[in-house]
């Protein structure tokens, strides 16, 4: 691919994962090994997959320079404008525990609630730097990102707080994302390869053993997606 794979979703059902190449989403079909590009003539980046199982992504107009939540059908029908604004929209996070709420980045330092029956957009907080990479819980209350170069936070939707969840120096680079079961998976890239550790939420210790993973492409925004049954990981491997 002219710009590689990026931002991966992995489907309700675990049998697709859509990515971005090129600013064009993509849909890969796990059984058939075979993929389709579901996209193209514009800016369409970040998709996930909401419940129902259609792909939410994050489009540009260039036209009027502003930015655009989209849906679309998972063959790339049916596209739909649900939400236009100024701001970047990036990370995109469907609701799980209510499915008339999308949550999303903008400008990479807002993180915003998006109502789509009463088309209402919410900034529920400002963070002083860069948001990346974000994930949640499927109920949709805990969402962890990252905030500098080694510290992750954990946002409570309820009771709309942050707090700092894992400062480890001595790791360096960390890659954190969210389980259904509201533990947390671990992914620290080091020389093309990635140690995966699973932590409980609750007191930040590890549950089992790690496990390495070779050749994996070195992104802390897309090199991982955990599938919403919490069972699949994937992630892109690195040809040498």
């Amino acid at each position: 691919y002219y710009d590689g794979i990026r931002e991966l979703s992995i489907s309700y059902d675990d049998r697709y994962i859509a990515f971005t190449s090129n600013h064009q989403i993509y849909l890969f079909d796990i059984d058939s090994e075979s993929h389709t590009r579901i996209s193209s003539g514009c800016i369409d980046e970040y998709p996930e997959f909401g419940i129902d199982n259609r792909i939410y992504f994050s489009r540009y107009d260039s036209e009027n320079d502003r930015y655009k939540l989209m849906r679309m059908e998972i063959d790339g029908t049916d596209k739909q404008n649900l939400c236009e604004c100024s701001l970047f929209i990036s990370h995109i996070f469907p609701g799980q525990a209510d499915s008339n709420i999308v949550y999303f980045i903008g400008n990479k330092k807002r993180f915003c609630r998006f109502c789509i029956e009463e088309s209402e957009l919410t900034v529920l907080f400002t963070h002083p730097v860069e948001m990346k990479p974000i994930s949640k819980s499927n109920n949709d209350r805990y969402f962890s990102f990252g905030g500098d170069q080694k510290s992750y936070y954990l946002y409570d939707t309820e009771l709309n707080s942050i707090e700092a969840y894992l400062t480890p120096p001595e790791w360096g680079k960390l890659i954190l994302r969210m389980l259904p079961t509201e533990k947390v998976a671990v992914t620290i890239p080091i020389a093309g390869q990635a140690i995966l550790r699973l932590l409980d939420i609750e007191n930040g210790m590890q549950i089992g053993d790690e496990i390495i993973i070779e050749n994996t492409a070195n992104s802390a925004e897309s090199a991982f997606a955990i599938s919403p049954n919490g069972e699949k990981i994937a992630f892109i491997h690195q040809e040498k």
